[in-house]
């Protein structure tokens, strides 16, 4: 397990470059506090792209099944209505740990408007295998895609009182290393959000198509402790599918539960 680690994290070089760059950024000349755009109190008066000058640092733990993930996120407002961000999900099972796909990519806000908040944004995204490629699940099944992909994708969100609604879609295209062509997944999922003070609680339905078709219940529940923290729930529950539309990146089969936390600084 432990030489599994080590060949495991060795891997995230690229990720960790993205941290040093964006806090190298945040806190040296490329980005004085005074010029950082405000970021609101209430997630629900939040747009879709984190405001100039802000940086987010976002952690999940999942678990599904005899399988873990980790998942780090970052981001970080680097213009006015312009973020970049890049992840990297860790997976854990049967006491062996590996890397999955790394991803990074852009988001632009089309449209912002203040109280109540409209947004509607743009991104671009890639992802690549950034583990060793090789079975690591209980029923082998690889925690990384293999080959490469692209992605487009297009969001919205609408501040109606105390609760948002918002929608998103998404078209990847993969190049898978283990066959012929190119491979095309579409995500299409509709969200509420609902916040009473401290308390959001979030809701949606997710459609992922690719091999098959799943439809998933997403779920989760946060404190805001202040505007720079939050931790909370987060889930999902396999509604419809056999859950093989997920690529393995994206967690397999089994549904998930876990917990998040996100600091603003």
């Amino acid at each position: 397990m432990g030489a599994s680690r080590c060949v495991s994290l060795r891997h995230g070089g690229p990720l960790l470059a993205l941290v040093v760059a964006l806090l190298c950024a945040h806190a040296g000349p490329f980005e004085p506090k005074r010029s950082r755009e405000p970021l609101p109190a209430l997630s629900i008066e939040r747009g879709l792209v984190l405001p100039r000058g802000w940086f987010e640092l976002g952690l999940t733990h999942t678990t599904g099944g005899e399988q873990h993930r980790q998942d780090l996120v970052l981001r970080y407002g680097i213009a006015p209505r312009v973020e970049v961000f890049g992840g990297m999900p860790v997976h854990e099972a049967e006491g062996r740990v590996a890397v999955g796909d790394t991803h990074f990519g852009a988001r632009w806000e089309l449209l912002a408007t203040d109280l109540p908040t409209t947004s509607v944004a743009v991104e671009l995204g890639w992802s690549g295998a950034s583990g060793p490629d090789e079975p690591y699940g209980p029923d082998g099944r690889r925690f990384t895609r293999g080959g490469p992909g692209v992605w487009t994708g297009l969001g919205s969100s609408r501040q109606i009182g105390g609760m948002v609604l918002g929608a998103e879609a998404r078209a990847t295209l993969w190049v898978p290393d283990d066959a012929d062509g190119l491979s095309l997944q579409w995500l299409a999922r509709p969200y509420l959000s609902l916040q009473g003070g401290p308390l959001v609680l979030r809701g949606g339905v997710s459609v992922l198509a690719e091999v098959g078709t799943d439809v998933r219940l997403d779920l989760g529940a946060e404190i805001h402790a202040s505007r720079g923290v939050e931790v909370g729930f987060v889930g999902d529950v396999l509604l419809a599918g056999d859950g093989l539309a997920r690529s393995p990146s994206q967690g397999g089969r089994a549904s998930r539960f876990g917990a998040v936390a996100r600091v603003h600084f």
